[in-house]
């Protein structure tokens, strides 16, 4: 494995799997809490992942995918949106079954489209010395796959041409096109990584070129 060195060196891996030290027979000492909240989320995902034949690890993702989205469905259930009908799930074009979003919550002039995606980035990425492979991975994982799929904000900036683009006649009957008058686009991801600073000014950066 090609990586071996440089996820040991920099990706704390032995620290990430093991994440309690033991200091006597039945006493056990945090090594970061952080490793320790990330063992309990998405470190469970990994060890299902690495239990699965690899033909059958396609399929955990795309349902771990669900399953995230319905997490955050659960949250804005939590705090009243759904039941005030401010909040739409999976709302479709009027007459197809693609959806404008993961969700949408409509004010009238301002209008927030709603993209959610569980997505981990690769070791070599993380850890790279090159900007420019962690972007291209980034791209890839967010804007579109290698197989031409529009993901994350790349999904977001294809439904807001769709809508608002002048001559284009895709509609949905959650929204009033005529009133709206700003919209804000949101990617909720469960990549750690993507708290780093400078990293919504990139997401910002190439979701703004697709607009145009």
């Amino acid at each position: 494995y090609s990586s071996r060195d440089l996820e040991y060196n920099y990706g704390f891996l032995p620290f990430k799997k093991y994440p309690l030290a033991r200091i006597s027979e039945n006493k056990y000492i945090p090594l970061d809490i952080n490793f320790i909240l990330e063992k309990i989320s998405n470190g469970i995902f990994w060890i299902i992942n690495d239990g699965l034949p690899r033909e059958e690890r396609s399929q955990f993702h795309t349902c771990w995918g669900k399953l995230f989205e319905t997490y955050f469905i659960y949250f804005v259930k939590e705090v009243g949106l759904l039941q005030k009908g401010l909040f739409i799930s999976k709302p479709c074009f009027d007459g197809t079954n693609h959806e404008v979003a993961d969700g949408i919550l409509n004010h009238g002039e301002d209008l927030i489209l709603f993209e959610c995606k569980f997505t981990i980035l690769t070791q070599e990425s993380r850890y790279s010395s090159s900007t420019e492979e962690l972007i291209k991975e980034i791209r890839t994982k967010f804007e579109r796959n290698k197989s031409g799929e529009w993901k994350g904000y790349g999904q977001l900036a294809n439904s807001i041409i769709k809508l608002f683009s002048s001559g284009n006649k895709w509609t949905c009957r959650y929204i009033d096109k005529k009133k709206v008058k700003r919209v804000f686009p949101v990617l909720v991801t469960y990549e750690n990584i993507l708290n780093a600073p400078f990293t919504n000014y990139f997401l910002n950066k190439y979701f703004q070129t697709l607009l145009t």
